[in-house]
């Protein structure tokens, strides 16, 4: 026989459960671009003179050689170069051999195109529940930002990239269909958003090959 407190137990434990696949759920339906719809291609950041670097909020770069960060609810989250540790709240950013990593909602999400505007990106492994099984798969989420001082917003979905670009004909012929036929494309053809926005970064013009 189950007693109260066994049963008050699995009906919380049932309510947690419930509560992670809707989240889960809801989060996959929210972000409809598939994984490797924009890749980053070649050198994506200016290297010139090739130096690692911290950039605290205040704008002033700290420049070294190595460069690790940590975070979690045991250890101070801190950002160290060369053994001097920089809390979060005083970190903007970071350059790692020729990486430019920027802090977003306590993650580090890396600048894969930069011009007009910047695309960066963050992956994770998401862990659901289907029919009492946990499943893990892989999550990326995209994120755009109008120059390197505007927010950086999410880049969830077709919508989102018709609204960036409607001023560049080029560039909304890339996206100017349903989401449903967008997704098949995306899921086909790895890097296919990289052509809408480098014609958008280029003054709506093709590259000179």
């Amino acid at each position: 026989m189950i007693s109260t407190s066994s049963r008050n137990f699995l009906s919380f434990v049932s309510v947690v459960l419930f509560f992670i696949v809707a989240v889960a759920s809801k989060t996959t339906k929210l972000n409809q671009l598939p994984v490797a719809s924009i890749t980053k291609h070649g050198q994506v950041e200016d290297t010139l003179g090739n130096k690692n670097f911290v950039e605290k909020t205040d704008g002033k770069k700290i420049y070294g050689g190595n460069i690790s960060w940590k975070k979690g609810a045991l250890v101070k989250d801190v950002v160290e170069i060369d053994n001097q540790k920089i809390p979060f709240s005083q970190v903007k950013g970071y350059m790692l051999g020729g990486n430019y990593y920027r802090l977003l909602d306590g993650e580090m999400v890396q600048r894969i195109i930069r011009g007009k505007v910047n695309v960066y990106y963050y992956y994770d492994y998401v862990t659901s529940y289907r029919d009492g099984k946990s499943v893990q798969r892989l999550d990326v989420r995209y994120y755009y930002q109008l120059g390197d001082k505007a927010e950086i917003e999410k880049l969830l979905n077709s919508e989102h990239l018709k609204a960036l670009f409607e001023d560049c004909p080029a560039a909304y012929a890339y996206v100017d269909m349903k989401q449903s036929k967008l997704k098949k494309i995306l899921y086909k053809e790895t890097g296919y958003l990289n052509k809408a926005f480098e014609l958008y970064n280029n003054n709506c013009k093709p590259l000179q090959k």
